[in-house]
């Protein structure tokens, strides 16, 4: 069966919304019309193209972000800037600075409203300017939604906050297609939201 929308234009939506169902419902097909055309296309579900030898290479694709590309861009760029350059997730921009030991220049920090807003924008999801940090610790009382323990607002020395500091977490993250809406944020402690990100599951073992 031949699909009656271009490859061109299907590829490009999926580029652009990182999601075949968020292509899909732009474009007005299925998300599988997405899906076949990416795979006629050798492009990989997470927007990057294959090479010839199979790899993820060319085409725009990002490679492996060296430290010292990090350490120098740390002195003039933010997280998000960086984050944007070289197309991945701050959340690994955000480990590799903690794992050299480095401050980004300061500008747009961990959770702020700007730092959301550019990573829908990035991404073409939706983004709710009345949710911010005093306003999810309002709704769910000061307490995290991962663990289930009081988030600690004083838990911080100058700029450098706490593992029971509060802090916004997107139960379907930006990176995976989710959007920065009430019905998808909830409040959770900084090392809850930390170990989420690495993958690993809490259930109250803060100590």
């Amino acid at each position: 069966m031949i699909s009656k929308y271009d490859d061109k234009v299907l590829v490009e939506a999926y580029i652009k919304y990182g999601s075949t169902t968020r292509a899909a419902k732009n474009v007005g097909c299925s998300y599988e019309t997405v899906r076949r055309a990416c795979k006629r296309n050798n492009i990989v579900l997470d927007g990057r193209r294959l090479n010839n030898k199979g790899d993820r290479g060319g085409g725009g694709s990002p490679r492996k972000v060296l430290d010292a590309e990090i350490i120098a861009e740390a002195k003039t760029m933010t997280r998000v800037e960086i984050a944007q350059k070289h197309g991945v997730d701050v959340c690994n921009v955000d480990r590799k600075l903690k794992r050299l030991g480095i401050k980004c220049k300061k500008g747009v920090g961990r959770g702020s409203g700007s730092s959301y807003r550019e990573r829908c924008n990035c991404r073409g999801a939706e983004y709710d300017r009345s949710i911010n940090l005093k306003n999810v610790i309002n709704k769910f009382n000061g307490v995290c939604q991962i663990c289930g323990k009081p988030v600690d607002i004083n838990d911080r020395d100058g700029n450098v906050i706490g593992k029971m500091y509060p802090t916004i977490d997107h139960i379907k993250p930006l990176s995976k297609g989710g959007g920065h809406t009430w019905d998808n944020v909830q409040l959770a402690h900084l090392i809850c939201n930390s170990r989420k990100c690495d993958g690993r599951c809490l259930n109250g073992d803060i100590t």
